[in-house]
């Protein structure tokens, strides 16, 4: 079988699940503001992009700037898997055997930008040669066509 040459990975549910921290991070939020929080609420954020997620956050009730809630998602995210973050079962051990042979892994992905570094700073050893965050800012999702090939160049 031929060596692979490099490996890209996404984070969210390919490494790690961080989605119970996103749940935990909005639900959180929400009910601080007096908003009502439902199972059809946690189903429609689910995977949803930022602008999407700042829709339904202010229909449920949070009445902040779009900045500040993706803000504070964030960081609520960041802080929970700084405590903890939650690998997906056998991951590490992937990343440590591609470190171990010598296979570039790179990180392309829409997370923010602190998350990713804690990611990386969490990671076995020498698993990853680089990362490309893909948004040119937290709230704004900018999907560059270019990133995978950029990424390529680690």
């Amino acid at each position: 079988m031929p060596m692979m040459k490099a490996v890209f990975f996404d984070l969210d549910g390919t490494l790690i699940d961080s989605d119970p921290y996103w749940v935990r991070s909005q639900e959180t939020l929400v009910r601080s503001c007096g908003g009502e929080w439902s199972d059809t609420l946690a189903d429609a954020l689910q995977g949803a992009a930022f602008p999407e997620t700042v829709r339904l956050l202010r229909g449920a009730g949070v009445d902040w700037d779009g900045d500040a809630i993706v803000r504070h998602l964030s960081d609520e995210v960041l802080r929970m898997e700084k405590e903890r973050l939650p690998w997906i079962e056998g991951v590490r051990d992937v990343l440590s055997g591609l470190a171990a042979a010598h296979v570039p892994a790179v990180l392309v992905t829409g997370s923010p930008r602190e998350i990713v570094e804690n990611v990386m700073a969490q990671a076995p050893k020498g698993a990853f040669v680089g990362y490309v965050c893909v948004l040119s800012s937290c709230y704004r999702p900018v999907w560059r066509e270019f990133s995978f090939r950029k990424s390529g160049r680690f």
